[in-house]
């Protein structure tokens, strides 16, 4: 435009095809598909008699590369089943900001229990940018080994 490329946000250069930093990545959203339904083949809640009342009371922490909480989920999903077609969404409110792009994140993954301590059920690391991402609306952080499936919803700010 006036003999001046007009590049979308994110990016610059004489053909538009330079990929710029973001000044953040704002999660606005964690959506957990997968995650191990069982403690190595007991229950989570072992102490409650009915099956479908020991499934796991899901929530979700993000802690940066230094392992500081950044992220402690105020709720939690009581009896969730992964592998049931039913997702967890959790919402970030504030939305997190993040603006340290060189070390992984670590998301994970746990059990509420109101009357012991709480279970860690499984945990994985995620980059919030690269330099070659192309700026995806979802980071998928997902681990077969680890039974970890989470869509992280984002946007950027330059």
């Amino acid at each position: 435009m006036d003999c001046e490329c007009q590049c979308p946000d994110g990016y610059s250069g004489n053909d538009c095809s330079t990929q710029v930093t973001p000044s953040k990545v704002i999660i606005n959203k964690a959506i957990v598909k997968v995650f191990p339904n069982t403690d190595n083949g007991d229950n989570w809640d072992v102490g409650i008699p009915n099956a479908e009342d020991a499934l796991p009371d899901v929530y979700i922490t993000v802690q940066n590369s230094d392992l500081n909480l950044i992220f402690d989920s105020p709720s939690f999903y009581e009896n969730a089943l992964s592998g049931s077609g039913t997702f967890y969404e959790f919402s970030f409110n504030p939305n997190l900001e993040i603006t340290d792009y060189d070390d992984p994140y670590l998301i994970s993954i746990w059990d509420y229990d109101p009357s012991d301590t709480d279970d860690f059920m499984t945990s994985y690391g995620f980059f919030a940018y690269t330099s070659n991402n192309n700026f995806p609306n979802v980071i998928t952080v997902v681990s077969q080994s680890d039974e970890i499936l989470i869509d992280l919803e984002v946007t950027y700010q330059w």
